[in-house]
């Protein structure tokens, strides 16, 4: 299924969440759900560290970092006082959630102030982050990831790439509203 940035964009807007939207894609990353998938991941949500950890280590992440640094870096050139990233996947509550994970903790590395709304919440079932401690609790592996992900973050460079895009301790940073669908 194929969807256009302006049609997610909508999406948050129905769902007041409010600044300017970047909309994230996280369907190239393996879904827990897919039946060839073994994982036995499917009963809990992004917030479980072999999650999170399985979106670091994946093929995709690098190139998908780039991106979406590329977006975020532009709206904050284009002076977005507030950003809200839309990240999605099929059911949102695997691969966005744990997106939105990982990009908290980079964002937040990097001086901006975050919030994050899972607007699939209320459509999770299992432990759904709440009754499992893997998912629930401050975990070594997550953490790892985490500061693995900060790390490639900032070794990636964006062509043409401003000072005043730079955003860190000390200067303004916009409000990034972390939005998983």
């Amino acid at each position: 299924i194929r969807f256009k940035d302006e049609d997610m964009a909508k999406v948050l807007q129905i769902n007041e969440v409010r600044g300017k939207p970047v909309i994230l894609d996280a369907r190239p990353f393996i879904n827990p759900e897919n039946p060839n998938n073994k994982s036995g991941l499917s009963d809990h949500v992004g917030f479980h560290p072999d999650i999170v950890a399985g979106v670091v280590g994946n093929d995709h992440c690098t190139t998908w970092m780039e991106a979406a640094k590329r977006k975020i870096s532009q709206a904050v050139k284009d002076g977005a006082g507030e950003i809200a990233l839309g990240i999605f996947c099929t059911s949102g509550r695997h691969r966005s959630v744990a997106l939105s994970v990982l990009l908290g903790g980079i964002l937040r590395a990097d001086g901006f102030i975050t919030r994050t709304t899972h607007l699939s919440a209320n459509r999770w079932r299992g432990c759904a982050g709440r009754g499992c401690d893997k998912c629930s609790r401050s975990d070594k592996k997550r953490d790892d990831a985490i500061h693995e992900a900060i790390r490639r973050w900032r070794e990636i460079k964006l062509a043409k790439q401003s000072r005043s895009t730079s955003s860190g301790p000390g200067r303004h940073a916009p409000i990034i509203r972390r939005e998983c669908s």
